[in-house]
C-alpha cells in the first residue's frame, strides 16, 4: 500500500514540476504556475542548504566552499522559486538519501520523508 501511495505521489510531483517552457508542451496540459503558490522539495544533497531544511536535523551538503554553491541564492530550487515568485512550503532534502530503505530513526529515504512535505501546490522530487 505504501508503494502505491509513493508511486501516486511521485507521479503528482513529476506532473506538477514542469518548467514554464514545459507547461506549453503536450505533456503538461492544464497546469499553470502562479505567483504565491507553495512548493515543497523532496531531494538529495543537491537540494540541501543549511537552515533551509525541515526537519533542521537533515544532513546537508550546502553551503560548500569547495563548490560554487556558498549562498542559498545559488541553489536550483531557490532560483526557480524566485523566478516564478513562489513560496517554499517545505524542503525535506537529505544529503546521502536513498529511494527506499527499512524504516530508521534517521528518515533519510524518499519513502520515509515524502509524507512530511506539508501542503504544497507544487512538488519537486530530484
Amino acid at each position: 500500500m505504501k508503494w502505491i501511495r509513493l508511486l501516486f505521489y511521485l507521479t503528482i510531483i513529476i506532473t506538477f514540476s514542469c518548467s514554464k517552457e514545459e507547461l506549453e508542451c503536450s505533456n503538461c496540459t492544464n497546469i499553470s504556475i502562479t505567483k504565491g503558490m507553495k512548493i515543497s522539495i523532496l531531494g538529495d544533497s543537491y537540494s540541501t542548504f543549511q537552515e533551509y531544511l525541515y526537519p533542521s536535523t537533515n544532513r546537508t551538503y550546502y553551503p560548500n566552499a569547495q563548490t560554487e554553491v556558498t549562498e542559498v541564492t545559488h541553489t536550483w530550487w531557490y532560483q526557480f522559486i524566485s523566478q516564478n515568485q513562489l513560496r517554499l512550503e517545505c524542503n525535506n532534502s537529505y544529503s546521502g538519501s536513498t529511494v527506499a530503505r527499512k524504516p530508521s530513526t534517521k528518515k533519510d529515504s524518499f519513502v520515509e520523508r515524502y509524507p512530511d512535505l506539508g501542503n504544497p501546490n507544487l512538488g519537486s522530487a530530484e
